[in-house]
């Protein structure tokens, strides 16, 4: 599939200055919207970006869509597990 849209000229040539992949950079925006809306899974986000797992969390956290907790919710799901755990 193709998309395309128009910018101003004057915003396209400060875009362009800065070496950006402008086609990669907007594909990878609407695709990690659609993620974002649980349109798209985690591997079919993978799969359309060419990326492997690892790499896809990495974008994910770079655009603030990653999966990171903090320390406090990573140990009350520790603590919750170590409570169900059959004795």
């Amino acid at each position: 599939m193709n998309i395309s849209f128009e910018i101003p000229q004057d915003i396209e040539q400060q875009l362009r200055t800065e070496e950006a992949d402008l086609n990669r950079d907007a594909k990878e925006v609407y695709l990690m919207e659609q993620y974002r809306q649980a349109k798209l899974s985690h591997r079919q986000l993978q799969d359309a970006l060419g990326l492997n797992f690892h790499e896809t969390e990495e974008i994910l956290k770079r655009r603030g869509l990653g999966q990171d907790m903090d320390a406090d919710t990573l140990g009350a799901g520790c603590e919750r597990l170590r409570k169900a755990r059959p004795q």
